[in-house]
């Protein structure tokens, strides 16, 4: 099923992103610790790379994607993540669709999304399911000023709403993940992006796709996505 009320969820982060207060809380409210520390230290370690090709060149940067990836929940209850060698070898073979992607964010909706789609299919870090929660995690670690990161609890509870039983409803598509980047590409639309530059911080704030999906987090956390 795609997005429902898509214009008022929009509407709807794109206020709360636009209330400076708002924005200040989020560390405090997610709280800090390792997971924070990792975040942190893997977006300094891709700053400092000059294009995802030297970044990935790095094993130790993909040690500490391995490590975030665990920090934020991709190896619990259902979830699991390769083993690392074989998570280094499934990187690897994305690798050229990746390099094609960072060359594509440059050239518009159409080469992007294609170029999305292409990495999408190539990237594969799962023992289980939950392809499209990694892919978008890691998919925010290689491009953290451009992808949004995303999960099923918040994410997706948000955009697709809720069962009969409460639950998320959740899907690995191609296709729910195209629909969670063009959102998140909408809401960077209509935001102002210099204002909005000037809320990131040395919490969470860390980028404007990470600001997005913090207000995700605090639009579910507070009923406003219903």
């Amino acid at each position: 099923m795609p997005i429902q009320e898509l214009e008022k969820k929009v509407k709807t982060i794109a206020e709360i992103v636009s209330d400076d207060q708002t924005v200040k809380s989020f560390t405090d409210r997610f709280g800090g610790g390792p997971t924070l520390y990792f975040y942190r230290k893997l977006l300094n370690a891709r700053r400092h790379a000059t294009d995802i090709r030297t970044f990935l060149n790095d094993r130790s940067n993909l040690e500490l994607c391995y490590c975030v990836l665990g920090l934020w929940g991709m190896n619990t209850r259902r979830a699991r993540v390769k083993d690392f060698e074989a998570f280094c070898n499934a990187i690897a073979k994305a690798r050229d669709d990746l390099i094609a992607l960072e060359s594509a964010f440059a050239q518009g909706n159409g080469a992007r999304r294609k170029a999305l789609d292409d990495a999408y299919e190539a990237l594969d870090v799962m023992e289980t399911n939950c392809k499209l929660i990694a892919n978008a995690k890691l998919g925010h670690f290689f491009f953290p000023l451009w992808l949004m990161p995303a999960d099923g609890e918040n994410t997706q509870r948000f955009l697709y709403g809720e069962d009969k039983h409460g639950n998320a409803r959740v899907s690995d598509s191609k296709k729910r993940y195209r629909e969670i980047n063009d959102f998140a590409f909408g809401i960077r639309s209509a935001l102002d992006q210099t204002r909005s530059a000037e809320l990131l911080d040395d919490g969470w704030n860390a980028t404007i796709p990470k600001v997005i999906d913090n207000a995700i987090f605090y639009a579910v956390e507070t009923g406003k996505y219903k």
